[in-house]
């Protein structure tokens, strides 16, 4: 949400005297000033009024006062207000560049600039459109369908492989605010402090609604309770359930976690309700390797014969992550800068390109960085998962047993050999 302007331009009428123009500055300031929530005019008081409008004094007076001091009788009225709103704009935008928004000092950001250019994988991407973009640009849809969905996510996977990147994507795509923080950033050697984070945190989400609300190493808070050593996060741990628990407090506040240790987590974190909805964030396939080079080329002098998506096809980069491919931009850009060095003799004219042999020498160098036994466990993991699925949903009374592959009256079948095989024992030895 953008910041109300009355508290900012009641403050600019009681520095300048009569304010006539009020309402030609308030869709200019709305526009060039997207980032101001309104969560930081919540406090009351001379404290609200001085922390909520610093950009006015950094605006130039002159953008406000030539407008209030023209008479109402001037017959170039319009021209002039188009003109003063041209340059209140300029000076505007430029005041958000000196003094950022208070939250976003504070750790808070705005609607992200990361788009799904910059990330692929089109399978999640549906799926999170589904679940969250939709969810936050049509809430009367899901409203008149009932639906109660999912408000927390956890997105696994290997380490490298985009999960704050999408998360990024998903806030832009659902044009939401963004709050991203890192799991272990909360906790805090003092009484009490770490509970009262977790609480400041979900108040600040629900005033700037609606928010996505991202926990990076998310697995750093949610440890097992009663293991060794982790008597100190259990606390917090409390907290945090009880803020996923109100549901209807947080509404529009959308809850993701991102983890590269799930089988770490409390499984009471894990069940719906909570973090309930687990997306696997897999290794990208050879077309996605492709899309995310030339995602990463973009501000690159690539020479126009490299073929991007051939070189992400290869089999020396079917493990690689994103943060691989990321080495290996990064690598043949470094061999590019070498031979520009080395040869100084024509230092001056050749161009800056980076070329074929230049990619061939980075894949020299850059070996995956996950090996089979890391990718297996993830897939042990997604299994578990789902047989922790088909359990549930037997109990909730669906027909479907996913392990024995036989209907519900399982507990009969096994009660009626048991009884066979007593009768048995009973004929035989007694």
């Amino acid at each position: 949400m953008r910041l109300p302007l009355s508290l900012s331009l009641s403050l600019a009428k009681r520095g300048w005297g009569q304010f006539g123009f009020s309402a030609c500055l308030r869709p200019t300031v709305n526009r060039t000033t997207p980032c101001f929530f309104n969560s930081a005019v919540c406090s009351s008081g001379t404290r609200s009024i001085h922390s909520s409008s610093p950009l006015l004094f950094h605006t130039p007076m002159a953008s406000f006062m030539k407008p209030l001091s023209r008479n109402e009788n001037d017959h170039d009225t319009d021209a002039s207000l188009e003109q003063e709103k041209e340059k209140l704009t300029a000076d505007f935008q430029k005041a958000v560049q000196e003094d950022p928004p208070s939250l976003k000092i504070q750790g808070f950001s705005a609607i992200p600039d990361v788009t799904w250019a910059d990330v692929g994988g089109d399978a999640l991407r549906h799926e999170l459109n589904l679940h969250i973009v939709n969810r936050i640009k049509y809430p009367e849809i899901y409203e008149e369908f009932g639906m109660k969905l999912e408000t927390g996510f956890l997105l696994y996977g290997p380490p490298g492989c985009g999960k704050t990147l999408i998360a990024k994507a998903v806030a832009n795509e659902a044009g939401a605010n963004f709050i991203h923080i890192k799991g272990p950033e909360l906790l805090n050697k003092k009484w009490g402090e770490s509970e009262k984070a977790v609480r400041t945190l979900f108040s600040r989400a629900r005033a700037c609604t609606p928010c996505i609300l991202f926990f990076d190493e998310v697995d750093a808070l949610t440890r097992n309770r009663g293991e060794q050593g982790v008597e100190s996060v259990e606390i917090l741990l409390n907290q945090l359930l009880v803020e996923l628990d109100s549901g209807e407090k947080r509404k529009g506040v959308i809850v993701i976690g991102a983890t590269n240790r799930p089988d770490l987590m409390d499984p009471a974190v894990l069940r719906p309700g909570r973090f309930g909805k687990h997306m696997y964030v897999p290794l990208p396939n050879k077309d996605e390797r492709g899309f995310i080079l030339k995602a990463l080329a973009r501000n690159k002098p690539i020479d126009s014969s490299v073929n991007l998506s051939k070189i992400g096809q290869r089999t020396a980069c079917e493990k690689f992550t994103r943060a691989d491919l990321a080495a290996l931009m990064h690598e043949a850009a470094m061999a590019a800068v070498e031979e520009k060095l080395t040869s100084l003799a024509s230092w001056s004219s050749s161009p800056c390109i980076i070329k074929e042999t230049h990619f061939e020498q980075a894949l020299a160098k850059i070996t995956p960085s996950l090996s089979d036994k890391d990718l297996q466990e993830y897939e042990n993991f997604r299994k578990q998962q789902g047989k922790w699925t088909s359990k549930r949903k037997a109990r909730n009374g669906e027909n479907v047993c996913q392990e024995c592959h036989v209907c519900q009256e399982c507990p009969y079948l096994y009660f009626f050999i048991f009884s066979v095989w007593c009768i048995i024992f009973k004929y035989l030895f007694f």
